[in-house]
């Protein structure tokens, strides 16, 4: 449909909260000792069910981070603060149907989080460096490829070749920013005030959950929107994609957002569209539409005309599950 009328448009927290992991994860819970710079990411993940701290109160910021919890963190941050039902039989050699991380740990050697696993046993108890870290996170939010240069860091050159696509997919998302030296430092462990930096856009701030799927943010725009219906003049009802024009559907210029894309359109006014925001995929594209300009199928003519031209948020989706 190519007529337009109009130009229209490092680090992450809590394996300790995870140590009392086998029971049901607790509301958010003020840690004595997670101040300062840390305080937000922790209460985000608190109060995502992500965490939960030791009994006594303590979040320990500070103590390494394992494997088994880093796992057990990201599988909660990516299935609304719940575990994975315990498997039938052992994932790796040295962990039991029977521990508290079992079920979670199983879900992510299925999906493929964890590349840097050799052989038969896990090492649940050993520190996670942060490019495991950022490995298991890329992967188990499917971050899209991010070929790119890490040229930034004066210590790229120390990322191990498995988890260089995942470094570059999660520094060009936003989740690794380096150190204020400069650094990566990829082998090092990562410890709980970290591991909290690292998770707590995968909350709240960093998902949308609509149309029965969960999605990953990786990028927020700012654009011009206007609004189509099938019924104004010279319009057909099929897409450029070949799909017929509907609610849900949006014309993008391919050069700033691909064709296939899934979108979460926000601050418009319209009679046409849901209050609140939409979820919309890129399936449309139109002579006017080009630069930060989309233009949004509404399910009324009346809508289309009284639209005018909006100023919208749109964040960049990728599917989770």
């Amino acid at each position: 449909m190519d007529l337009r009328r109009k130009g229209a448009l490092g680090a992450l927290a809590l394996a300790a909260a995870v140590a009392v992991a086998a029971q049901p994860a607790m509301a958010a819970t003020v840690f004595r000792d997670a101040g300062g710079w840390v305080a937000k990411d922790v209460a985000v993940l608190a109060a995502a069910h992500v965490v939960t701290g030791f009994p006594n109160g303590d979040f320990h910021p500070n103590w390494p981070v394992t494997r088994a919890e880093m796992v057990v963190m990201i599988y909660r941050a990516t299935h609304a603060g719940r575990d994975a039902p315990a498997p039938a039989t052992p994932p790796y050699a040295d962990v039991p149907v029977s521990s508290w991380y079992a079920g979670d740990v199983t879900a992510a050697r299925a999906g493929g989080w964890l590349p840097f696993v050799a052989g038969t046993t896990l090492l649940p108890n050993q520190p996670v460096t942060r490019e495991e870290a950022v490995t298991i996170l890329a992967t188990a939010l499917q971050l899209p490829p991010a070929s790119g240069d890490l040229g930034q860091f004066s210590d790229a050159g120390a990322v191990a070749p498995w988890a260089l696509p995942a470094m570059e997919a999660a520094v060009k998302a936003g989740y690794v920013h380096g150190y204020p030296d400069g650094t990566l430092r990829p082998a090092m462990p990562i410890d709980r005030a970290e591991a909290a930096a690292l998770l707590a856009p995968t909350t709240e701030a960093g998902l949308v959950d609509a149309g029965g799927h969960l999605f990953h943010i990786t990028g927020t725009l700012t654009m011009l929107a206007t609004a189509y219906n099938s019924g104004e003049p010279g319009m057909g009802d099929t897409t450029a994609t070949g799909t017929l024009a509907r609610v849900g559907e949006v014309a993008v210029d391919p050069s700033v957002i691909p064709l296939g894309s899934w979108l979460w359109v926000q601050g418009y006014t319209s009679s046409g569209l849901p209050a609140g925001g939409i979820l919309e995929h890129a399936e449309d594209t139109g002579s006017a539409i080009v630069g930060h300009r989309i233009d949004l199928y509404v399910s009324t003519l009346a809508a289309a005309d009284s639209f005018g031209e909006q100023e919208v948020t749109v964040k960049l989706l990728t599917t989770v599950r």
